[in-house]
């Protein structure tokens, strides 16, 4: 069985190790780690060995809008464009830019996705890639609080679709904006494992719920959306009034939060995750999160990149190296957790991917080209898949 070491191995929750390797079999499974005794028969690479990545946050239904919703257009605008373009794509291509995708992201070193569906047109995919772990969010939306029973039943009509086929799936709110109290409520009484819930992603979202106008209630108009106000100038609070406080919770994006808000969430969710999508945001609003804010609670951070719709590829390790660019003093280490394990935690799969337990299939990945003497991220970075 082959034996690989690196000039750093990635493993948690030990971190960053120096003189390890690691015994793999031909299917990728962890037999061994431990020190160097001076094996003649290791293979030594340069760079850092690293199990495989998690996407925490990603729309594969998405993928064939690559290249066709422009930069820059606010949440509003974005939303305009999906909702315009989105029906003008065959059957046939919007399934084959999923399944194309899937595979250039298990190339790339993707091991796991979490993943927002709001159709089955994942679902061919999912199962032909089934060696690619995802973890279906099954997103419901309405502000019609008359129709909760109808985006109910759709949403089970999904779950069970998919936990079918022997995949993971849960309902899953979609975001303040776009959810009445009703159905938010309705959707944490049934508690799914485990939610994924877009959170304050723009000035927008907070402008309408703190002034109750602007460009989210100009939309509402004029796609003849319901909507009479939410009973409260908190989005946060909106949510965290219907939303059992022993839930799993993945908040993405979190782009406009504040450090008070950050610290509701963790005093009432304690399972809380946080994803960050920097790349996606700057694509929509041409603007980065604040990460220093998070650093904080690195024991809580994934990565995702959104959809093609709002991101050149779905290739996690970008926004890696775009963290690591944005916020140098960050320790790589951290932002290997972010990567890996963190993700893994916070899509349930923590026992079998995201780090190198033995007996487990994690993936093996190598990151070369970078800054070994200050263990930092360059744009020249890269990966290569081993196992």
């Amino acid at each position: 069985m082959p034996k690989i070491s690196a000039d750093y191995m990635y493993h948690p929750p030990q971190g960053l190790l120096r003189n390890h390797f690691l015994e793999v079999d031909d299917q990728g499974k962890i037999l061994r780690l431990e020190k160097e005794d001076g094996d003649q028969d290791i293979i030594r690479y340069r760079g850092i060995l690293c199990p495989g990545f998690i996407n925490a946050h990603c729309h594969l239904e998405l993928s064939f809008m690559k290249k066709h919703i422009p930069q820059g257009l606010g949440m509003t605008g974005f939303i305009g464009e999906i909702f315009a373009k989105r029906f003008s794509f065959t059957d046939a291509e919007q399934l084959n830019a999923i399944d194309g995708e899937m595979e250039k992201v298990w190339a790339k070193g993707t091991v796991g996705i979490g993943d927002i569906c709001n159709t089955l047109n994942s679902l061919p995919a999912k199962l032909k890639h089934k060696y690619l772990f995802t973890y279906s969010f099954i997103e419901l939306l309405g502000l019609d609080p008359m129709r909760v029973e109808a985006e109910m039943n759709k949403g089970q009509d999904l779950i069970t679709d998919f936990e079918t086929e022997g995949l993971k799936a849960s309902i899953s709110p979609h975001a303040p904006y776009s959810m009445s109290s009703e159905l938010i409520r309705e959707i944490s009484r049934q508690h799914p494992e485990r939610m994924s819930l877009h959170l304050l992603e723009s000035q927008e979202e907070r402008e309408l719920f703190e002034e109750g106008r602007g460009a989210f209630v100009d939309f509402y108009r004029k796609v003849n959306l319901p909507y009479s106000g939410f009973g409260t100038n908190s989005a946060l609070r909106h949510v965290i009034q219907e939303i059992s406080t022993d839930q799993a919770i993945l908040f993405v994006h979190n782009t406009e939060i504040t450090e008070e808000e950050l610290d509701q969430i963790l005093s009432y969710f304690p399972h809380a995750s946080f994803c960050l999508c920097p790349r996606s945001n700057y694509y929509i609003h041409k603007r980065y999160p604040d990460i220093r804010k998070f650093e904080q609670m690195t024991e809580r951070i994934c990565l995702g990149t959104d959809s093609l719709a709002s991101n050149h590829d779905l290739d996690v390790f970008e926004e890696a190296k775009c963290v690591h660019k944005l916020e140098p003093d960050i320790p790589l280490e951290k932002i290997l957790g972010w990567l890996t394990y963190q993700g893994a935690k916070a899509i349930g799969i923590q026992d079998q991917l995201g780090s190198f337990k033995l007996g487990s299939k994690p993936g093996v990945n190598l990151i070369q080209n970078l800054d070994m003497e200050s263990l930092r991220l360059l744009d020249s970075s890269k990966t290569e898949k081993l196992f």
